[in-house]
């Protein structure tokens, strides 16, 4: 046993079952936290190597045919290991139905190397993709949701003021539900499709349970924040308004997201029918979307400047594309607009930019009457369900307008001396009603003049 102190941070490291651990204690401010994190460190190891022994001991003496086919799989199949560090690049050279993009590909990439950083650390002897059991991938998963991604170092490369910007950080939140359900289904992902090549008879990562996650769904502008966005987009003097113009103009009458508007081509445009065709870059759905009259007009006062109709967009997108999402966040703080909700100990999450265009686009085309099945092939959805979630803004305003036509006596936080009079007198003539003939009453209400009520 031997702890030292590195830094801020205390380091542990020792021995069990003739191998050598060692652990960082980022909390720890006193050595006797680091002996007792030490101590919880080692019973931790020590149940999971003792249960991987007991499911070991239990294949060796199970005579199923199944047990039989794990001992000899190799033999049988004709497999060879595939070590983990591999993986992955061989995973995607595997033909797929539909290839992400580059920013979905990068990221995916990150979420399988960051479990095996934590193999290789956790469990220096499992190297290859047959030797990974399902107790390792929930040890990662809860590894997860309690310390947030073990790779904590990012290495970035930005574009500021011209110039390509390189740099590290570390993160310093723990992981949304969400997230974590997409880490392990890359996971899941990759074993699946070298299941055959690496002649595995079950998935590890078939049925790992990962955390619930409510969803944060994305916020439409209002019609003040809207007023704003149009304002400032012509506004020369205000950050990005230039560089925002094109793609909320587009936006706000096509409903195309903001891959799609960046890498717009001439080619998908036909002006003799003034129609947009073009496949959805995310799902590879066609969409047809007809221009307005003051989209052509815009559209063909761009100069063609090779095949993309924005091509500082499309070239900024293709090599990044969150250089495109930050510049138009910052041109939405600049206006006053939030973009983003934040939450304790978690990453802030985004919830209005771009994107918040399609919603719009889709809640204005319900309000305009026009019908689910039209705004569903004009925006490219694969089914009425998506595009319901879209217009989902119109029944929540539905509902306000509806809630806020309940009688003044139900708002409590009225002052009773502001509305007694209002109440009183409302009370006063509905006792004069039930006191008049029924006859009178009929009259009063028909007649289009008003006329005294007498007792």
């Amino acid at each position: 046993m031997s702890i030292r102190i590195h830094g801020s941070n205390f380091y542990c490291r020792f021995k069990l079952n003739n191998k050598s651990y060692e652990r960082v204690c980022k909390g720890c401010k006193t050595l006797k936290e680091a002996e007792a994190f030490e101590a919880a460190e080692r019973l931790r190891i020590g149940k999971e190597v003792a249960a991987l022994k007991e499911e070991e001991r239990r294949i060796r003496q199970n005579k199923t045919v199944v047990a039989l086919i794990e001992n000899y799989k190799q033999e049988l199949t004709g497999a060879k290991p595939i070590p983990l560090a591999e993986a992955y690049e061989l995973a995607v050279k595997k033909p797929s139905k539909r290839e992400p993009s580059l920013h979905i590909a990068k990221q995916k990439r990150r979420y399988w190397y960051d479990f095996v950083s934590y193999m290789s650390a956790t469990y220096p002897d499992i190297s290859t993709l047959d030797k990974v059991r399902k107790l390792h991938c929930e040890a990662y998963v809860r590894y997860l949701i309690d310390h947030g991604r073990f790779n904590q170092e990012v290495r970035f490369e930005s574009l500021r003021h011209g110039k390509t910007v390189k740099g590290t950080y570390k993160r310093a939140y723990k992981l949304a539900g969400k997230t974590i359900h997409e880490i392990a289904r890359v996971c899941n992902e990759t074993f699946t499709k070298l299941s055959e090549d690496a002649g595995l008879i079950l998935n590890p990562w078939s049925n790992v349970i990962t955390p619930e996650w409510n969803q944060t769904d994305r916020e439409i502008f209002s019609e003040r924040e809207l007023i704003l966005i149009k304002q400032g987009i012509y506004n020369t003097e205000a950050e990005f308004s230039d560089f925002c113009r094109p793609l909320f103009l587009v936006a706000a009458v096509t409903g195309l997201t903001e891959g799609d508007i960046c890498t717009l081509k001439w080619d998908e445009i036909s002006w003799s029918i003034r129609m947009i065709f073009r496949k959805r870059r995310k799902t590879g759905v066609d969409m047809a979307i007809p221009i307005l009259g003051e989209l052509e007009t815009f559209l063909r006062e761009i100069p063609h400047r090779g095949e993309y109709v924005f091509p500082e967009h499309a070239e900024m997108y293709l090599k990044d594309p969150t250089l495109v999402s930050y510049r138009v966040k910052r041109f939405l703080e600049k206006l006053g607009i939030r973009t983003t909700r934040q939450f304790k100990d978690r990453k802030a999450i985004s919830t209005k930019d771009l994107h918040s265009m399609r919603h719009v686009f889709c809640y204005y085309a319900g309000q305009a009457g026009i019908p689910l099945a039209t705004v569903q092939a004009i925006v490219g959805h694969m089914t009425p369900e998506m595009t319901k979630h879209y217009m989902v803004h119109s029944t929540i305003k539905a509902k306000h307008e509806a809630i806020a036509k309940l009688p003044t006596f139900l708002i409590f936080n009225i002052r009773e001396d502001r509305c007694s009079e209002d109440i009183s007198e409302r009370q006063r003539l509905v006792e004069l009603a039930y006191s008049l003939p029924l006859e009178q009453i009929k009259s009063l209400l028909n007649t289009t003049e008003p006329k005294a009520i007498t007792a």
